[in-house]
């Protein structure tokens, strides 16, 4: 809908914005639609003069939710899927030469609640929002590139004209010039932007004449071979007559010694070619990458289990592990508590799910009590008859154990959290899962039941088992394969609780953490750094007692070997509990105590000082069987490189649209940053505001 539009019987919603006011273009008080419509609804607006060379957003508001929508160059747009009932306010911005900024005062829309039932009918997806087909662009591009590498590496270039990007995107679905394809491109409209896709094109055709200077050396290379054969040939037959005519073989020898010197060159030259393609190709992805972070909007999440719910598929941009380690019980030398860290099995594993954890791949269809339950593709289960009980006892998959702990029965594990249980029951032993639960310590689920039926109750429609993390159900979204990346600890991956300044990481209590770490950037840095250390002592110790304070006895020997913090860093000890060394013995009457303090360990034993020495103290310290462990922060870290495979299993890492579930086996703390759905990261911002000002 242009500038000037007059037309007055219209099928669809005109605003008519004067100046800066948006009116009804009819005598409508307010324009009423339904709600529960998907792309069925357009809207626009016929503009004055004073809005030319604007691009223009509608902003549709009420109370405390936003909707951004971007318009055409009709002005035009749909209604979102969304809005629920209620009187919505419409108004417009525009934005021009990236520093002028147009608003108007609002009109009415009011919608009613629909008839529509959603029961039995499958879930319509909303329109893809701009970002993600710049997203989806991105990837064909790299796609592409990847492509060009392969058939380089393979010598299957054949000669023919290679294609530019514009000629693969009408390939795969684009209608339109190439001049509207590059508009399509552009996410911010800038002359930045437009600079980059231009080189991006530049890059793909580049490419392909490399491509074709490859394949035309390889045709030279192996017609010049096949001259050398044929000369060489005609060299042996010459022999075979040299009696007759040995001018003639001697000629034909520096002839086959000619052609080989050029199918050389030749060969030369093609290997050339193919280097220049594969260069090509790397540098068409980096100015694709490029795009990406100069346009992505970026957020992170540090959670011990993640659910993002604005992610795009797209890859991480940094992963970082953190380590923990933990006790149980109050230690002592009687009753030694274990000291038990992350990954110290020798390795830690992450995976990468969608927003559904409940794999129906391999689900089952059953009729029980009157009513058939007929599984879909997606996921989803038909549901039809009469139930004539309420149980239905058709199980998706699996059954009820008797012995959860055998392996064959388990189909998965199920970790300490609270989750949210949709359309089905879980099973675990004969114990039912369902709705909203929290679990304390990790379960096996052994089996997958159809929710509970209403006796008497007809059944024709579609149901959507899901499981998902978190307090509140999730739209509905087929079951995604896990992505999984096991990455080995040696050493374990340790961690102290600490309080002041110096810490790691503060994990979603609110406690602070030194702690080891697993470091992925994309940038390049990829790192593991050890900041804590172990020591385990059986036997040994030499104790004196130090002459200035009662009670406090250490050890006279350095015999920890790694170098840790001086001072009054925390530690942990399997048979004490830390206090700062400088406490006095009667603050810790009742707990036996230790600190570090520059290698060595002081120890103050539970109890009246007049009933210790210096000889009851080393018995005690070397009887305990399995040795005196400390932690402790070490004073300079240490820094290793991952591997190229560990670098590379990151690498193939990616999101989920639209929802992201991070989850690992080792109970850490993770933090990822990652690409962001734009819509989504502008609706919450807009929200934020909202509740901002209404406080205010």
């Amino acid at each position: 809908m242009a500038s000037g539009d007059s037309r007055k019987e219209v099928n669809e919603m005109i605003f008519l914005v004067d100046k800066n006011k948006v009116k009804h273009y009819t005598s409508d008080s307010d324009y009423t639609i339904p709600t529960d419509s998907i792309n069925a609804i357009p809207f626009g607006f016929a503009l004055s003069s004073d809005w030319e060379g604007y691009t223009l957003t509608s902003q549709i508001t009420r109370a405390d939710k936003t909707v951004n929508i971007l318009l055409d160059k009709n002005n035009a747009g749909m209604i979102p899927p969304d809005m629920e009932e209620g009187i919505w306010n419409v108004s417009l911005f525009g934005v021009k030469d990236g520093s002028k900024r147009n608003t108007t005062i609002p009109a009415t829309l009011k919608l009613v609640k629909s008839g529509y039932n959603p029961q039995g009918q499958p879930p319509i997806q909303p329109p893809e929002d701009l970002y993600a087909k710049l997203i989806k662009q991105i990837d064909e591009a790299n796609k592409i590139a990847q492509s060009v590498r392969d058939d380089a590496d393979a010598g299957k270039f054949d000669g023919k004209d290679g294609k530019s990007a514009y000629e693969l995107a009408v390939e795969n679905g684009f209608v339109g010039k190439e001049q509207e394809w590059l508009e399509s491109l552009r996410y911010d409209h800038s002359e930045e932007f437009t600079k980059l896709a231009e080189q991006v094109k530049q890059d793909s055709v580049s490419t392909s004449n490399s491509a074709q200077a490859a394949s035309r050396s390889a045709t030279n290379a192996a017609s010049s071979e096949a001259n050398a054969k044929r000369s060489e040939n005609a060299s042996k037959q010459s022999e075979v007559n040299a009696k007759q005519s040995e001018t003639n073989a001697e000629k034909s020898v520096e002839a086959t010694k000619l052609s080989e010197a050029n199918a050389k060159v030749s060969e030369m030259e093609a290997k050339k070619s193919e280097e220049s393609a594969k260069q090509s190709a790397d540098y068409a992805a980096q100015s694709v990458d490029s795009i990406v972070d100069k346009l992505a909007i970026k957020s992170e999440s540090k959670e011990e289990t993640h659910l993002i719910q604005d992610s795009v598929d797209y890859a991480f941009d940094e992963f970082f592990m953190y380590g923990k380690s933990t006790q149980s019980g109050t230690p002592s030398p009687e009753t030694p508590a274990e000291i038990v860290s992350a990954g110290q099995s020798g390795q830690i594993k992450i995976d990468v799910l969608g927003g559904n954890l409940l794999d129906l791949s391999k689900g089952k269809s059953g009729t029980g009590e009157g009513v058939t339950y007929t599984k879909n593709p997606d996921g989803s289960y038909r549901r039809t008859g009469t139930a004539t009980g309420a149980n239905g006892n058709v199980w998706f998959l699996g059954g009820y154990s008797v012995d959860p702990n055998l392996q064959e029965k388990v189909l998965f594990t199920l970790k300490q959290g609270t989750y949210t249980l949709k359309d089905c029951k879980l099973f675990s032993n004969k114990e039912a899962l369902r709705n909203t639960f929290t679990i304390d310590s990790n379960i096996k689920v052994t089996g997958v039941r159809n929710p509970n039926q209403v006796v008497g109750q007809t059944y024709n429609d579609t149901i959507y088992p899901m499981l998902n993390v978190g307090s509140s159900a999730l739209p509905f979204e087929s079951y995604k394969q896990p992505q999984t990346i096991i990455l080995t600890t040696p050493n374990g991956l340790s961690g102290i609780p600490v309080s002041g300044n110096d810490y790691t990481y503060i994990d979603s209590t609110g406690q602070k953490w030194i702690a080891d770490t697993i470091e992925y950037r994309k940038d390049g840095k990829c790192v593991r750094v050890q900041r804590i250390a172990k020591e385990t002592i059986v036997g040994g110790f030499n104790i004196v007692q130090r002459p200035d304070v009662p009670g406090r006895y250490y050890n006279s020997k350095n015999i920890l070997k790694n170098t840790y913090k001086s001072g009054s860093s925390k530690s942990m000890c399997n048979i004490a509990t830390w206090h700062s060394w400088s406490k006095e013995d009667g603050d810790v009457k009742t707990n036996n105590w230790f600190a570090l303090v520059d290698r060595n360990m002081y120890f103050t034993p539970k109890g009246n000082v007049a009933d210790w020495n210096t000889e009851k103290v080393n018995n005690l310290l070397n009887g305990i069987p399995s040795g005196v462990t400390v932690l402790g922060q070490l004073a300079n870290y240490i820094e290793t490189q991952l591997t190229p495979e560990e670098i590379a299993a990151f690498k193939a890492l990616h999101m989920n649209k639209p929802t992201t579930t991070i989850i690992n086996n080792a109970g850490i703390t993770t933090k990822v940053k990652y690409i962001t759905d734009t819509k989504k990261y502008i609706d919450s911002k807009f929200v934020a505001l909202a509740k901002q000002l209404i406080k205010s």
